[in-house]
């Protein structure tokens, strides 16, 4: 009797004992893949903005406030660069490591913004070059934790079918930094001195604060609804994470069984996903005891990163990304040099010149988009092909003429689509081994997978050429020749083509046959990765999508 007169809120709340977790408030929008793509594509923004609004500051900061003399500035600034990269390049593969082997990847997300914020205000109230190294060092640590945990965070949202599309829309965060940077960071140095510099950059990073900590990772989020993933679209589940009360059809708390917690908690000692048990002939067969090679043993005891550096359709994606930066890095080392030669022009024309070569970029979200229905095959082999021509007619531009400014500004913009072409390929080529290599060898890879290690692997191909591309184009420019200097990086990327056609997307002449049972042991739902079996039938649900 005194039971009825309790209110409902008063026995869902004794409900919620030690054992019990209820879900954060807005669980759905703050793990929906809308949300989820904003919060990484501003990440990666404020990243690379901090990083080139400083640009325009670093002659300053290193005469002004370091005492570095005149004569020595150059010297210091491509030191600079050059320690960045190298932070960079150490900083990736430990990022991946370390965001697989955590229970959520936002604690490291969050660890990444603190350590950009340390360089920040290192870089803001520097007076000698010893704390400018440091911060530059923190710069690079910081984009190797949000180049690879938060690709990381995507990609467990979206799934390697969305890698693409979604990976087009964050690039576009990296395109706008690019733009913005440098030339925000000049004017406001201009006009309102350096401290307004660095304001800018503190506001930026105060939004990216509350972004980061509304997110919930889909990892995070499978512990209260494990059906949160690539395919629920984004959709509350029925009859989880709801009222109690509505769930019953409007009865009371009191008359809902007492022996099962309440929809939408989970029990601490329960497992988030119980997969449905396997055929024995899909099951792997680990090999135990003598029966196991040296080699294999070998591999058991070291990261799944080795694993995958030594496949070699992994390797050829993480070339990918050695070859862009260096396209990328290459020419940024060597146009402004060439411009002031040839044109008379100052580092502000040379800047305006790149955006050039930055603009088309925005075609990423198409390419993306298209490269999830039709394979990375195609676009990643477009790519390589159309940067051949304009890599080689760079010779042609020899002359301080209107026609030959005009010529080279078309040129950079015509590499700048070739590399939009090949760039979002060649990461959906590495989220998808790092899958399918992960469901093949479970023993190998873990309950937990290697899509953080993948993506630090790729981050530090992308760093490694960050730091070949100014030596070999520098190198080659001073000793041959711009001309030589085109075609050499042109003979680069023609070579690169011939192993991307045969084994990206899978080996060329392998038969349709294989390559469709590849793709479906690849795919998680098609791996019977159920909630639990009374839940759900995995065979029924496969064939239901497929129709």
């Amino acid at each position: 009797m005194v039971e009825s007169y309790l209110p409902n809120r008063l026995l869902r709340r004794s409900a919620r004992s030690s054992d019990v977790r209820q879900p954060p408030k807005w669980l759905y929008k703050r793990s929906s893949r809308w949300f989820t793509i904003t919060v990484v594509s501003f990440s990666i923004f404020t990243d690379l903005f901090l990083y080139s609004l400083v640009v325009p500051v670093l002659p300053f900061a290193l005469s002004e406030r370091a005492g570095i003399s005149s004569q020595d500035v150059q010297h210091w600034v491509s030191i600079l660069l050059t320690v960045y990269g190298v932070s960079l390049l150490v900083g990736s593969p430990i990022a991946g490591y370390l965001s697989d082997r955590m229970q959520t990847r936002n604690s490291s997300f969050l660890s990444g913004l603190l350590v950009l914020l340390g360089a920040t205000l290192m870089f803001c109230f520097a007076r000698s070059i010893a704390l400018l190294l440091v911060a530059r060092i923190l710069q690079g640590l910081s984009a190797a934790v949000v180049w690879t945990v938060a690709v990381t965070i995507l990609s467990d949202r979206v799934g390697a079918k969305g890698t693409g599309a979604a990976m087009g829309w964050a690039m576009l965060g990296r395109t706008s930094s690019v733009i913005l940077g440098p030339v925000l960071g000049g004017v406001v140095y201009a006009g309102a001195g350096y401290y307004a510099v660095f304001s800018m950059a503190f506001a930026c990073m105060g939004i990216d604060v509350v972004l980061r900590l509304l997110l919930i990772d889909a990892r995070t989020a499978r512990k209260w609804d494990p059906k949160i993933g690539p395919d629920d679209q984004d959709e509350p589940n029925p009859g989880v994470l709801e009222d109690p009360e509505k769930q019953n059809g409007g009865t009371s708390a009191e008359s809902a069984p007492t022996s099962a917690p309440p929809a939408g908690t989970m029990l601490e000692t329960e497992k988030p996903c119980d997969p449905a048990p396997l055929d024995h002939a899909q099951q792997p067969q680990p090999q135990h005891g003598k029966q196991q090679s040296l080699y294999r043993r070998i591999l058991l005891k070291l990261p799944p990163a080795f694993t995958l550096l030594l496949t070699p359709r992994f390797f050829l994606a993480m070339w990918g990304c050695v070859f862009q930066a260096m396209i990328i890095t290459g020419l940024d080392a060597v146009i402004p040099l060439f411009v002031s030669r040839t044109f008379h022009w100052t580092s502000s024309g040379a800047g305006l010149l790149f955006l050039a070569f930055v603009i088309p970029s925005v075609a990423t979200p198409i390419v993306g988009h298209l490269s999830d229905r039709h394979g990375p095959k195609l676009f990643a082999v477009l790519g390589y092909v159309l940067m051949v021509p304009p890599l080689v007619l760079l010779r042609l531009v020899v002359h301080n003429t209107l026609r030959q400014k005009v010529l080279l500004g078309a040129l950079l913009a015509w590499m700048g689509l070739a590399s939009a072409c090949f760039e979002i390929p060649v990461w959906v080529e590495i989220v998808v081994i790092a899958e399918m290599k992960g469901l093949e060898d479970p023993e190998l890879f873990g309950d937990r997978g290697a899509i953080g290690q993948a993506y630090g692997l790729g981050n530090m191909g992308w760093a490694l050429g960050a730091v070949l591309g100014p030596v070999w184009a520098g190198f080659v420019y001073q000793s041959a020749g711009w001309g030589t200097m085109g075609w050499t990086l042109g003979l680069l990327c023609a070579v690169s083509a011939v192993p991307t056609a045969i084994l990206t997307g899978g080996y060329l002449f392998e038969s349709k046959k294989n390559i469709k049972g590849k793709e479906k042991s690849s795919n998680p739902v098609a791996s019977n990765d159920c909630t639990r079996p009374e839940e759900r039938d995995c065979d029924n649900a496969n064939e239901g999508k497929q129709k």
